[in-house]
């Protein structure tokens, strides 16, 4: 029984030594990854460090994109400031023509209704006579009074549309030079904003060049940063527990270990003690005349 019971002391002892060799080994196979996390630990720092550059980046983007937008507005300004001053000066052209024509014909209408006038004096003069407009009394060429009378009301009728005509053309002039001015500004602001545009590229070119290769938005950046911390986090938890399982083995093979000495001990006595036993028993036997223990 007590061989039996050393037996399992060592039993257990050899099974509590290679649970405690196995966790050794699972811990230090565990702990051999501690160099690339610390590298981890060092590229987090570094991720971490970066944010500021990222959240640049961001507004860097928005400038940008607003820059573009009032770019894209400045443009269709401009656009429609040309399509107005094209419109208004075919206008212009236009009106120039009617009141270039009208003015023409009421000064043909003048001329006609002066030489209605002077036809008219000219029947009446008789020779002798003084001439009411000149006062002569001779009158060897007297005007011809032509066939088609032109009224006075319709000289100023015409000349009311020549005036009319006139006053449209100045307001058309006045809004084509208005135009010109308005398009002039619209495209000095269309430049300015353009050249806005192009320093906010040059910001985000820059911005983009400090960046870390791969990692090209802030979001991005802070998936990173998340990967990495729980990567780290579970390595720890992992060690954590690893160790811990490490030192209870040991722990326990210790224990098992120290139960062998008294088990062996234990074995030795009882052995010891049934050796004396033994012989005592062949001694009596030997005392009463019995030569073998069989007997």
């Amino acid at each position: 029984k007590r061989r039996n019971e050393e037996k399992t002391a060592e039993e257990e002892a050899e099974k509590a030594k290679q649970a405690f060799e196995a966790a050794a080994e699972k811990y230090n196979k565990h702990i051999a990854e501690e160099p690339e996390i610390k590298e981890k630990e060092k590229l987090k720092i570094q991720y971490e460090g970066k944010k500021a550059a990222y959240e640049g980046l961001e507004e860097a983007k928005n400038d940008l994109a607003e820059a573009k937008s009032n770019l894209k507005e400045a443009e269709n300004k401009v656009k429609e400031a040309k399509s107005l001053c094209e419109e208004l000066g075919n206008k212009v052209i236009t009106l120039h023509n009617e009141f270039k024509a009208l003015d023409e014909e009421h000064s043909k209408m003048l001329a006609g209704y002066l030489a209605g006038i002077t036809g008219s004096l000219a029947e009446k003069l008789n020779d002798g006579e003084p001439c009411p407009v000149c006062g002569s009394t001779v009158h060897p060429h007297k005007a011809v009074k032509a066939d088609d009378n032109v009224t006075e009301d319709e000289v100023k009728e015409k000349k009311r549309l020549v005036d009319a005509k006139y006053a449209e053309l100045n307001d058309a002039s006045n809004n084509k030079t208005s135009a010109d001015e308005t398009l002039r500004q619209e495209i000095t602001g269309s430049s300015e904003i353009n050249q806005v545009v192009a320093a906010a590229e040059a910001v985000l070119k820059s911005k983009k060049e400090s960046l870390i290769e791969g990692i090209d938005s802030l979001e991005t950046l802070n998936i990173a940063i998340k990967e990495l911390g729980e990567e780290i986090e579970n390595y720890d938890k992992i060690k954590k527990n690893l160790e811990k399982k490490k030192k209870d083995t040991e722990d326990e093979a210790t224990k098992k270990s120290a139960n062998i000495e008294p088990a062996k001990k234990e074995s030795a006595d009882a052995e010891k003690d049934f050796d004396i036993a033994r012989k005592a028993v062949r001694n009596a036997l030997e005392k009463n005349g019995f030569t073998s223990e069989s007997e």
